[in-house]
């Protein structure tokens, strides 16, 4: 059968101490997610997701420096069960 399913996906109240000490705080932000999947036979799914459907700019600090979130992004896949 069709299937679907919506996440949000948060961060809020983000602190990170750069290198000379000082505390900074990184931008809230929310994030939608989507997946569809569709059973196309007993033994095969194909399924599409969208991350970021809004295209929401954002920032992580990851390994001692801030980084830019991804933008939207497309994934399809193909199941197989024997």
């Amino acid at each position: 059968g069709v299937g679907a399913w919506l996440a949000l996906e948060d961060a809020l109240q983000r602190y990170y101490q750069d290198k000379s000490g000082q505390v900074q705080t990184l931008d809230d932000y929310l994030l939608l997610n989507v997946n569809l999947h569709q059973r196309v036979s007993r033994h095969i799914k194909i399924s599409l997701s969208i991350g970021n459907v809004l295209d929401e700019k954002f920032a992580s600090y990851e390994e001692g420096k801030t980084q830019a979130g991804f933008g939207r992004s497309f994934m399809g896949g193909v199941e197989f069960n024997l």
